[in-house]
């Protein structure tokens, strides 16, 4: 009616920021699987480990961000004593070239992991800019592989006196190993490959899990959590030491790689 004033309905105005936002999630096909390789330092020692990730589970909404996914890992791994310290006895001579070497250790000691697990998205994202956390669990077979730590020492022989071996820790040679006076070093890495000893066992791990890729095609992580391994035999690691079984360690882990 004339003088009557018209009252338009009022538009809901979509913030642009929440635009920009529901493009990106949606203008690319979800991710399915990735993959990444990274290093882990460890209470007791380091780590180098691939990981596969497949069967990776998409959340309705936020189908490039949130999800979990199912692991598939392999792991190269040393353990140490935390009591090991590096030594080079520069006060006698030697033939060969002279390395460094621990005091008291008789055995290097390696694993090789293969693993499953879950690891599942707990708090974050969904904007590519921010950090998501997830929670991993995961577990499977060891296998401890024992080399002997040889060293290059000066022993007494019967009839030569004393001479230049390489030698490896057994009962004979006890008196020579808690002798810094009588060790050149090293005998090298090398040295005792033909004599390795394989163990078996299995292990669990847990970890915070920390995603800080601002691509959805790209990781770029870091992980704080805890592992323990079982081994079916005793290991030594160090001279006098109570060979152990199980093995317990915290760690924290960086890794890189590529979603698709």
């Amino acid at each position: 009616m004339k003088g009557q004033t018209v009252v338009m309905p009022k538009t809901k105005v979509i913030p642009k920021s929440n635009l920009q936002l529901s493009k990106r999630l949606l203008k690319a096909p979800p991710i399915k699987s990735e993959w990444s390789a990274g290093f882990r330092l460890q209470s007791d020692g380091w780590a180098l480990f691939a990981d596969i990730g497949k069967e990776i589970k998409l959340h309705s909404k936020y189908p490039n961000f949130q999800y979990t996914t199912s692991l598939f890992q392999v792991e190269l791994a040393e353990k140490v004593d935390v009591r090991q310290k590096l030594t080079i006895n520069s006060s006698i001579s030697s033939s060969s070239k002279t390395l460094g070497y621990v005091f008291g250790k008789v055995n290097k000691f390696y694993q090789v992991r293969l693993s499953y697990g879950q690891r599942i998205k707990i708090a974050g994202k969904p904007d590519p800019q921010s950090a998501s956390i997830h929670l991993l669990f995961a577990g499977g077979l060891s296998i401890g592989v024992v080399k002997p730590y040889k060293l290059v020492a000066l022993v007494n022989d019967p009839v030569l006196g004393y001479v230049e071996k390489n030698i490896q820790y057994e009962s004979v040679y006890r008196d020579v190993y808690l002798n810094p006076d009588l060790i050149f070093g090293s005998a090298g890495f090398s040295e005792g490959l033909n004599q390795l000893k394989y163990i078996p066992g299995f292990h669990f791990k847990t970890a915070l899990h920390f995603d800080f890729s601002k691509e959805k095609t790209t990781l770029l992580a870091a992980e704080v959590g805890a592992s323990v391994d079982f081994y079916s035999d005793a290991i030594q690691i160090m001279m006098d030491d109570q060979n152990k079984k199980t093995f317990a360690n915290m760690y924290i882990s960086f890794q890189f790689g590529k979603r698709k």
